[in-house]
């Protein structure tokens, strides 16, 4: 029987071709994993928009209970700050959109003391046909979004409207988190 020898140059081409597929492998797994990571955090961050929506103008006790009262400003101030500050985590800071969203918002705590109602707060029921596209720093994203509010009227009467809406949101990524710089919806005939 004779050996067979292996040429030093095929073993090398051998090993740095196995190299190279362990380092493309890994970048497509990173790649993805960043992927799965980044769409979490931008649907977290959806959520949690949409909810804040319906939550934030919520006044707290004994002032909820009280439709007639009025709301002192140390309490409104308390209001404006927290709002202000979830609403830097959330939208892209300094934005129009971000000053638009703080300043309805602050227009609903005041309009609850004028109007005599209290928003009792509210959620998402469900989310469907989500889709995110990355874009390095930048995504965007379309989903269709059910949500509830919950009011007190000055007659004490609860009602909970809920509505339907096709969202579209685009995104950037400041300093390693996910904002908003643009939200649209549309509500879906039908859906109030």
């Amino acid at each position: 029987m004779t050996e067979k020898h292996v040429k030093p140059g095929f073993i090398k081409v051998i090993i740095g071709v196995l190299f190279a597929s362990i380092a493309i492998l890994s970048a497509v797994g990173f790649n993805s994993f960043e992927n799965a990571k980044n769409t979490a955090e931008i649907e977290k961050l959806i959520k949690e928009s949409v909810i804040c929506a319906q939550t934030l103008s919520q006044l707290p006790e004994p002032f909820l209970s009280n439709n007639k009262g009025n709301v002192p400003g140390e309490i409104k101030q308390k209001m404006f700050d927290k709002i202000t500050a979830k609403y830097d985590e959330i939208y892209s800071t300094g934005s129009d959109l971000q000053k638009r969203r703080i300043e309805s918002l602050k227009a609903d705590v005041l309009g609850q003391e004028k109007d005599h109602f209290r928003s009792l707060g509210g959620g998402i029921d469900k989310i469907e046909n989500l889709v995110v596209m990355l874009d390095g720093d930048q995504a965007t994203a379309e989903a269709d979004i059910s949500t509830y509010a919950k009011l007190r009227e000055a007659d004490g009467k609860e009602y909970k409207p809920s509505s339907t809406a096709h969202y579209k949101f685009s995104f950037i990524n400041e300093d390693g988190r996910w904002k908003i710089t643009k939200e649209e919806f549309e509500v879906v005939p039908g859906s109030i």
